[in-house]
């Protein structure tokens, strides 16, 4: 059966604007308009529309098309069709002030992310279950309907914060700082600003040595957590020694030891950047000779593939032109349009396990590689029987495994799975698993049909091969931090949620699922960088910038107060993440239950999209990481 799509994007908003930028990349030809026009269904297959735009009219028009199933039809609005708030039409910021994105950013006070990080969050995820729907039989893909919450997709990112509010607890701002790491955070330089990120009681041990702190100053300080009680402390013996170097001193010393550092880049920088650069020689050729514009973010690529088994640099690929073979399993009404693939991740934290949690909701089977003593956040606190919330939120439906990859028996077990596996997605630093015999001529001859996904800070070809970076590195070079200012004193900012990590994941999301519709047998490479997805989501804004507000305090808290043309002056209330336990759309549109292999029962997260056909679902939490059952017998 032939497939051949084009779209039609209607809508002013920027998640519509966003997605049909994600549609052209991934090679589908996509009209623009602002409204509606009469006669669509003619020439398109897909159609993004803005529901809050949408008029009665044209939403009727469109029902007759989902009726004769002619077309696919993806709506985003600002909250569900069954939201009291659905007649607002409510602006990003509106939304971050709503669902907790703006009080969890900043310092004293409550500071709206410098991105429209919610239409963005919600064109990525509107992208990827469109291509989800090209993995089920061209009749029933034109049978969907899919509609996306702007408010679920905002509250979707707050894995970091909603943990403390499900055991009653207030998650505070912090500004630059880490709740679970120290060294982490902003230091003053010679000639500015540089983030230094420490992520563990050996790199700081690095980092005490590099700059010098005696072994005096350093007693009390050897655990993470001393650290953190004591963070005023190591900031200002971090600070003693930036103070006296220039930032590109600062950063280029941190590389040398595996410290994860990096510069404030301005937005209107961002074209001299060494690996944007790199990466995108065009767009920053034409921000240096003409400004950045409207659609500057537009030529920024933000994922690359390429055939799996060459090792030339990753490049675009061709749009789907027929329906692939992507799994075993036939899809029924009941079942999710990735159903019959199988997925290993070997992930840790927030990007790689938060694509393949979404694979898993649309269906696909995840087996979770982790280290025998387990991933890492499952130790974060808060926790039931040693597994976090976070882990919870961030892992559902997935298969857990415990293999030591350095191990010879470990590595043949992991082969023998990789050997049968649709992809594997990972985020591990570049090169990584090449160093355990998994590189990708090596994945290739295991599997000639394999999706294999890299997720890294700064991607495969890079001015900087060999720097590390956490998600604040990223929001500090990719211009979301030049963005993010706070209201006080424009001081720039990271956005409380790890944008770059959930974004990146995103990304990585929407590319694997496309991978899958293109490979036709054939094994593909996937490359996702967060600069580029930071760079993409900062190009666009500041380029469209949003309406602005501001925030108010009063003795009843915190309100967010916009005038806008379209509808003059408006106030919504700045809510805290506890406070959104009881906010009727959380309760109705967001939380769910699940249970773990114990039957203990486990707040988690509706998938902010909704698919009318072959609908994605979250069921279960993953109970402790095994061994295979040949490893366990023999380890007794």
């Amino acid at each position: 059966m032939t497939l051949q799509d084009r779209a039609l994007a209607c809508g002013t908003r920027a998640c519509v604007l966003l997605a049909a930028s994600l549609l052209e990349q991934a090679g589908i030809p996509v009209t623009r308009a602002a409204r509606l026009p009469s006669e669509v269904g003619q020439d398109c297959t897909i159609v993004v529309v803005c529901g809050d735009e949408l008029e009665d009219a044209g939403r009727l028009r469109l029902r007759q098309l989902e009726l004769e199933r002619r077309v696919l039809v993806c709506e985003i609005s600002s909250t569900s069709a069954q939201s009291p708030r659905r007649h607002l039409a409510l602006s990003d910021s509106e939304i971050q002030a709503l669902c907790g994105l703006m009080d969890t950013t900043g310092f004293s006070q409550a500071t709206p992310i410098g991105i429209p990080f919610a239409e963005t969050s919600a064109a990525l995820y509107a992208a990827a279950a469109i291509m989800a729907t090209r993995c089920t039989p061209t009749q029933q893909a034109l049978t969907q309907t899919i509609e996306v919450s702007l408010y679920s997709c905002a509250v979707n990112a707050l894995s970091t914060f909603l943990p403390k509010a499900f055991v009653g607890t207030r998650a505070s701002r912090m500004g630059n700082l880490h709740p679970s790491a120290s060294p982490w955070n902003t230091y003053r330089t010679e000639d500015g600003w540089v983030l230094i990120c420490t992520g563990s009681d050996d790199q700081w041990r690095k980092l005490a040595d590099l700059i010098n702190v005696a072994p005096a100053d350093r007693a009390g300080l050897d655990k993470v957590v001393e650290r953190v009680a004591a963070v005023q402390r190591v900031d200002g013996l971090v600070e003693g020694w930036t103070s006296h170097h220039s930032t590109a001193e600062c950063v280029a010393a941190c590389d040398g030891i595996g410290i994860a550092a990096g510069p404030i880049l301005q937005v209107s920088h961002l074209a001299d950047e060494p690996n944007f650069q790199l990466r995108h020689a065009e767009v920053a050729q034409q921000i240096t000779q003409q400004g950045i514009s409207h659609d500057s973010y537009r030529g920024v690529r933000i994922f690359q593939i390429v055939g799996l088994h060459s090792e030339a640099s990753p490049s675009g690929m061709p749009a789907p032109t027929s329906t692939p073979d992507v799994g075993t399993t036939a899809n029924s009404s009941m079942t999710g349009p990735l159903a019959g693939l199988r997925v290993i991740e070997i992930g840790q934290y927030t990007t790689a396990p938060l694509a393949a949690k979404h694979l898993a909701a649309l269906g696909a089977e995840v087996l979770k590689v982790e280290p025998l003593e387990g991933e890492a956040s499952r130790a974060w606190t808060p926790a039931i029987d040693g597994t976090s919330f976070f882990f919870a939120l961030n892992n559902t439906d997935k298969t857990p495994i415990a293999l030591n990859l350095k191990d010879v028996a470990d590595r043949d077990h992991f082969a023998a799975l990789v050997a049968e596996a649709d992809v594997l997605i990972e985020n591990l630093r570049p090169g990584a698993l090449a160093k355990l015999g998994f590189g990708r001529e090596a994945l290739s001859r295991l599997n000639g049909r394999l999706v294999y996904c890299s997720i890294s800070g700064f991607g495969i070809r890079s001015a900087y091969p060999a720097r590390p970076a956490f998600d604040t590195v990223i929001q500090a070079m990719g211009g979301i931090m030049d963005r993010t200012r706070t209201i006080e004193n424009d001081f720039p900012v990271k956005t409380g949620v790890s944008a770059s990590d959930i974004l990146g994941g995103q990304v990585a999301l929407f590319a694997v699922i496309l991978a899958l519709v293109q490979r036709q047998d054939r094994g593909q490479f996937v490359e996702v960088a967060m600069q580029d997805v930071a760079a993409w989501a900062t190009l666009y804004t500041a380029g469209n910038p949003e309406t602005p507000g501001q925030v108010h305090v009063d003795a009843d808290g915190s309100t967010w107060t916009t005038s806008d043309p379209r509808t003059g002056r408006r106030s919504v209330p700045v809510t805290g993440v506890e406070a959104l336990l009881q906010d009727p759309d959380f309760q109705m549109d967001v939380l769910t239950m699940a249970s773990d292999p114990n039957g203990t029962l486990w707040p988690v997260l509706k998938p902010p999209y909704r698919l009318s056909h072959t609908p994605a679902r979250v069921s279960s939490v993953p109970g402790h990481a095994q061994p295979p059952v040949s490893r366990r017998n023999a380890r007794k």
